[in-house]
């Protein structure tokens, strides 16, 4: 019986041991998993994450790209400082998004490509210097720059994406050495004036004309340009992206190839949806061509009293004029064989 006492007390007394040591152990760990972590993770010279707090911030000349989302909502961040000997090439895709305390960036010489978004939401920026080398510039790199007012793209530029100067209703001047992009009179178009992307928000013009050379408008085209009461794009215009004339807002007349994003009607063809609410000051719509006036096409667009169909027009669908509580006249072709 002594024994048998003595065995289970040895045992009760290595267990106590063993789970003394094991909270001593536990704590060690848990200490050690919450040692302070470095603010700048870097992987193959490439920046991986940043979770600092300082307003200033430097980039190592031995970084050669900075990652996807590295430095996404650092609200904090008010100046980057590249080395001027550094080996950056690469700017990954949001790597700055939502950086909205920087003011201005000059990118080193050595950068060869900025990323899709990478600056988006850069709402405080008011200067961004591209120099030559930069080959690459992706879609929407600087959209919701909302105080960006000038912008110059070097001879280097190779390919540039879609909707990189969206919302950015302050931009007065652009201009361009890249044999891609041509501006003429605050418009910026590619190489051979086939696609404009963007009309200027400041021009002071009343009224514009698409150039008849012009086969595409991107999205967000005529965003903000609100001096502009009149535009007209013609039927040598195949294709019409998104939201064209958001924020035009002393838009009075305009003038449109079809309805939609091309002439077969296909998707987003109702007027307001496609253009991102009708403005108020809208009140004359002429839609020159496209087989069909889809389903719903003018649905509760209010504030427009004229509208004109033009010739080529074979069908209108249902409730297409619906709820235009102010539509007075609508002038309809001929041809038209079918009203639903």
């Amino acid at each position: 019986m002594k024994n048998f006492l003595k065995k289970n007390l040895t045992v009760i007394i290595f267990i106590g041991i063993l789970l003394v040591a094991g909270t001593i152990l536990g704590v060690a760990i848990y200490k050690a998993s919450n040692k302070e972590e470095p603010t700048v993770i870097i992987k193959d010279n490439i920046i991986l994450t940043y979770s600092g707090n300082e307003k200033e911030v430097s980039i190592d000349k031995s970084v050669v790209a900075i990652g996807t989302g590295a430095f996404d909502g650092k609200t904090i961040i008010e100046k980057i400082n590249f080395s001027e000997d550094g080996n950056l090439t690469a700017i990954g895709p949001n790597a700055f998004r939502n950086c909205s305390g920087l003011t201005a960036i000059v990118l080193p010489k050595t950068i060869q490509s900025i990323g899709a978004h990478a600056f988006d939401g850069c709402s405080s920026l008011e200067t961004i210097i591209i120099p030559e080398g930069v080959k690459y510039i992706e879609d929407g790199a600087f959209n919701g720059c909302k105080n960006l007012k000038n912008i110059s793209f070097p001879a280097s530029l190779e390919s540039f994406g879609d909707n990189v100067l969206t919302n950015c209703p302050l931009l007065a001047t652009i201009s361009s050495k890249s044999p891609i992009l041509v501006v003429e009179e605050g418009v910026l178009y590619n190489e051979d004036k086939t696609v404009l992307h963007k009309y200027l928000p400041s021009n002071s013009a009343k009224s514009y004309e698409v150039p008849e050379g012009v086969k595409e408008i991107k999205s967000y085209a005529f965003q903000d340009a609100v001096n502009l009461t009149e535009i007209i794009i013609g039927a040598n215009v195949e294709k019409l992206g998104e939201k064209v004339l958001a924020g035009c807002n002393s838009l009075q007349e305009v003038t449109i190839p079809f309805l939609g994003s091309t002439a077969a009607a296909e998707d987003a063809s109702r007027f307001g949806t496609f253009f991102d609410d009708v403005p108020k000051s809208l009140h004359t719509v002429t839609v020159l061509g496209g087989e069909i006036i889809p389903f719903k096409a003018f649905y509760f667009c209010s504030t427009i009293k004229n509208i004109i169909i033009g010739e080529g027009v074979t069908e209108i669908g249902f409730y297409s004029f619906a709820y235009c509580s102010s539509l007075a006249d609508i002038n309809i072709p001929d041809g038209v064989n079918c009203i639903a």
